[in-house]
């Protein structure tokens, strides 16, 4: 359903710049066609704000939130060192999308080794995982553009598409 809105309000910027713009002669200036992509974002991101919202109120969680609009809660601390960039850290985790179905797992008996900063994590699991320590457990919320942002994952996650999280951060390998 959020997917059809935001192609909708894509699809009206579009038409509205050609409407706008029948004659001949007249093209919309760049001032004009900017002005539209950000009046049709700045719905898209108060639509997405409202979905999220409504998630973390239906299962009433406790969570923060960062500037860049992460949502997280880190709800078992761990008791090891912090991890730095390009360090290799051993993960698991569970993805859902915010209807509830999931969407990847990644099992305790066979977790993801990844090296952060280097592009190998969405931003948003880069973000969360910067304030997890060792052994911690956390679960997230990540807007679309901290996720796999307008084009989605090439596999099962469409564009435009905020997920849920719950991740443990099992090791870290410097």
């Amino acid at each position: 359903m959020m997917r059809l809105l935001k192609i909708n309000i894509l699809m009206l910027v579009f038409f509205g710049l050609a409407c706008k713009s029948h004659d001949i002669e007249q093209k919309p200036s760049d001032a004009e066609v900017k002005l539209q992509f950000e009046k049709a974002n700045k719905l898209i991101i108060r639509h997405e704000r409202k979905d999220i919202d409504e998630f973390i109120l239906r299962h009433q969680l406790k969570m923060d939130s960062t500037g860049t609009g992460l949502r997280y809660q880190i709800y078992s601390k761990g008791k090891g060192d912090f991890p730095h960039p390009h360090d290799a850290i051993v993960i698991t985790y569970r993805v859902f999308f915010l209807d509830g179905n999931q969407v990847y797992h990644v099992p305790l008996e066979h977790p993801d080794t990844v090296r952060l900063a280097e592009g190998n994590l969405v931003n948003g699991l880069e973000e969360l995982v910067a304030m997890m320590n060792e052994g911690a457990k956390a679960r997230a919320i990540l807007p679309a553009h901290l996720a796999f942002g307008m084009l989605g994952d090439d596999n099962k996650i469409p564009g435009a598409t905020p997920l849920y999280y719950d991740l443990q951060l099992i090791k870290i390998n410097p």
